[in-house]
């Protein structure tokens, strides 16, 4: 079964890198970051709830108050990296947001008063040199970029801490995905159409791209990691998820003609590797 889970855990983290390439594409057809991450959330919700409603759906009051707090955490991550994908490439705005396992260890020292140790805070360092590199103040928006990618790392980190919670640990996964969906869809509502962005005037192509993007991630992606962690492990799971920053680059350049100057590559192989480092060692 663990060549199985290791299966899962690389499909996962494979459509997970891929997804935001095919997400940018629909921006040339008049799409923007906040509307993506509404529609990403909502197209998956009819889906999502027949799911939950075949395991059987209760939510304990004592629940509440944790799931709308991972919930927002979620939200903000949507926004702010499918956000980013409008100033930068999309696999620029994967690797910085992969800054994110190392920001749960600094969360975890300031917040529960774990140590860093060595490793970490040198693998820390490290990730701040490589974020360095990615700064482009001759591009315009590249600053705008570069921070809405960070600021996803660090919600996305928040809500991981969230994920601990006794009261979450143990929910079914697509009841758990039907409500991180629904309270991201109603953030996301709210705000791109408060800012205007909120927008049903796109191709046939677009929408379909769309509802590929949504079922591909909020589905077939998260039941993949899933069963990666039932059958694999969590720590076998979490180092194959590396491949998704290294896919998005990649995929990026080939299918969105993304380019990276050597300064960035540079950048995004200071982080990886800190980030290997940290996971292989």
């Amino acid at each position: 079964m663990k060549k199985t889970g290791v299966i899962c855990a690389l499909l996962s983290a494979l459509i997970y890198g891929i997804a935001p390439i095919f997400s940018k594409m629909t921006f040339a057809w008049g799409n923007n970051g906040m509307n993506l991450a509404f529609w990403r959330a909502t197209l998956s919700l009819p889906l999502l709830l027949v799911l939950a409603l075949r395991g059987g759906f209760s939510l304990p009051r004592h629940a509440v108050k944790d799931v709308l707090l991972c919930g927002l955490m979620q939200a903000a991550t949507a926004l702010t990296l499918n956000g980013s994908y409008g100033y930068v490439a999309v696999g620029t705005a994967t690797v910085l947001h992969f800054v994110y396992p190392l920001l749960v260890a600094v969360m975890c020292a300031v917040l529960y008063k774990q140590r860093l140790g060595i490793r970490k805070t040198v693998a820390l360092c490290a990730c701040m040199v490589g974020v360095a590199f990615f700064f482009d103040t001759k591009q315009p928006g590249n600053t705008t970029g570069v921070l809405l990618a960070l600021t996803s790392g660090v919600t996305f980190a928040g809500y991981i801490l969230c994920l601990n919670r006794p009261t979450l640990r143990d929910m079914p996964t697509f009841q758990f995905s039907l409500l991180m969906s629904t309270i991201v869809a109603v953030v996301a509502g709210v705000f791109s159409a408060s800012t205007g962005q909120l927008t049903v005037a796109l191709p046939p192509m677009a929408w379909v791209i769309l509802a590929f993007v949504s079922v591909a991630t909020m589905v077939g992606a998260l039941t993949l990691f899933q069963l990666g962690i039932r059958w694999a492990g969590a720590v076998e799971t979490s180092m194959l998820s590396l491949l998704e920053p290294i896919a998005s680059v990649v995929f990026g350049m080939l299918i969105l003609g993304d380019a990276l100057s050597w300064v960035k590559l540079l950048g995004c192989a200071i982080i990886m590797g800190s980030l290997f480092f940290v996971t292989l060692y």
